[in-house]
């Protein structure tokens, strides 16, 4: 559902509404940040995604908590389609909370719908 301002909203189980920012990127090979979120005003965040390589494709669920000192994060994905060696990565840096995806090819389509807590 999208709101008239052009937020995504995203029904949960509960049959609630929340927001949610959709980022999409073609990484290059190595370390790319897709998505910084401010610490400070957010306590976790649910990143669904999926990525895509060729014919290999992989879509899953990422759950992460923080600290000032560091990030606890799952990721709870499908089995891959193909062989897709792509990782996410998330660190602290100040009071942000930094999404990398590490990729060893270029030309990786990546779709998030990402919700901060």
């Amino acid at each position: 559902m999208t709101r008239q301002d052009g937020a995504t909203l995203v029904q949960s189980l509960d049959g609630r509404y929340q927001k949610a920012i959709e980022v999409t990127s073609t990484v290059i090979a190595g370390t790319t940040t897709l998505y910084t979120l401010d610490m400070t005003t957010n306590e976790g965040i649910f990143i669904d995604y999926v990525i895509k390589e060729d014919n290999n494709k992989r879509v899953g669920r990422i759950i992460a908590a923080w600290t000032p000192a560091s990030v606890l994060m799952t990721d709870y994905a499908s089995p891959t389609i193909g062989t897709l060696d792509v990782d996410f990565d998330l660190q602290t840096s100040g009071s942000s909370v930094i999404v990398n995806i590490i990729s060893p090819v270029p030309n990786v389509y990546v779709k998030l719908l990402i919700s901060p807590i």
